[in-house]
C-alpha cells in the first residue's frame, strides 16, 4: 500500500510538471528537468523491485518494450520528414532524430533474445545520451535562430548599455521577448492602436517589435519630433512570420534648435 501511494505521488509530480510546461506560451527543452528526478526514481523503484524478488524482467516484455521504442523513434523521423515541413519550411532536416531510438531499440532487442541483461540497458541508455546530444548540439542552434527575440535582446542591450529605455510590441507579442529585451520587472506596452503610439513615446528611446508587414503601418503613426531606425527584421517560428525591431527616439536636433531659440532670447539685440 505504501508503495503505491509512493508510486503515484512520483507519476502526479511528473505528469504534472509536464503537463504544465506543455500548455505554457513558451517551451525550451530544460523546463521539464524538474520531472527527471520522478522519473528515475520510479525506474530505481522498478529495478530494486526485481532485485528483491530475485528474478529477471519478462524477456518478451522487455523485447516488446524495445519494440515500442523502435516504433517511437520511427515515428519521430516520419514526422520529421513528412509532416514538419509542410508546418514549417525553414526548419532544417530533421530525418535523423529517431534514429538513436530506432539503433538502441533494434541492438537491446537482440540482446534481451540472448539474454545479455547487462548490454541491452547499457545500449538504451547510449541511445537516449545520443538523441539528447543530437538534439542540443545539431537541432536545436538552427530552432534557436528561427526565434528572434534572443537577438532581440543582445541588440537592445549593445544599443543602450546602462542607459534607459522603454518597450512596446504591435501586432505581435511572445513572452520570451520581454525576458530576453528587458530589464528584471521592466514592462512592456502592448499598443491596442497605433494611435496610442505618440501617448507612449518619450525622452527615452522606445524600441517597437512588430510584424514586418506592419512596419508601414507604424512608421507613419511616429511623430516628425522623432527618428526611427530599423533595428532588425528576423523569421519567427511561432507566428510564421517575420517580425521587426523598430527604435524610436527624440530628435536631437530638434532640441539643440529649441534651446538655440531660447538663447537667442536673452542675448541683447545689437
Amino acid at each position: 500500500m505504501q508503495e503505491q501511494a509512493i508510486t503515484l505521488f512520483l507519476l502526479i509530480w511528473a505528469g504534472t510538471w509536464i503537463a504544465f510546461f506543455t500548455l505554457s506560451a513558451t517551451k525550451l527543452p530544460n523546463y521539464v528537468w524538474e520531472a527527471y528526478p520522478p522519473l528515475f526514481i520510479l525506474i530505481a523503484v522498478w529495478f530494486d523491485k526485481f532485485r528483491r524478488e530475485s528474478r529477471l524482467p519478462r524477456r518478451r516484455g522487455l523485447i516488446f518494450s524495445s519494440s515500442v521504442l523502435f516504433m517511437i523513434g520511427l515515428a519521430l523521423s516520419i514526422f520529421a520528414t513528412w509532416f514538419l515541413p509542410i508546418s514549417e519550411p525553414k526548419l532544417p532536416s530533421m530525418v535523423m532524430i529517431g534514429f538513436p531510438y530506432m539503433l538502441a531499440a533494434a541492438v537491446a532487442v537482440v540482446l534481451f533474445w540472448k539474454q545479455y541483461w547487462t548490454s541491452a540497458w547499457i545500449v538504451l541508455g547510449i541511445g537516449s545520451i545520443a538523441l539528447s546530444a543530437l538534439l542540443v548540439f545539431v537541432y536545436l542552434p538552427p530552432v534557436d535562430y528561427l526565434k528572434p527575440s534572443q537577438t532581440m535582446g543582445k541588440k537592445i542591450a549593445a544599443l543602450q548599455g546602462n542607459a534607459p529605455y522603454r518597450l512596446a510590441s504591435w501586432d505581435w507579442f511572445q513572452p520570451n521577448f520581454l525576458f530576453y529585451a528587458g530589464r528584471g520587472d521592466m514592462p512592456i506596452q502592448h499598443l491596442q492602436s497605433l494611435t496610442e503610439l505618440p501617448d507612449v513615446l518619450g525622452i527615452h528611446p522606445l524600441y517597437l517589435v512588430c510584424p514586418q508587414a506592419q512596419t508601414p503601418a507604424v512608421l507613419a503613426s511616429i511623430p516628425n519630433a522623432y527618428n526611427h531606425k530599423n533595428i532588425m527584421t528576423a523569421y519567427e517560428i511561432y507566428s510564421h512570420e517575420y517580425i521587426t525591431l523598430i527604435q524610436i527616439k527624440r530628435r536631437t536636433y530638434g532640441i539643440n534648435q529649441k534651446n538655440e531659440k531660447s538663447t537667442s532670447k536673452l542675448l541683447p539685440s545689437r
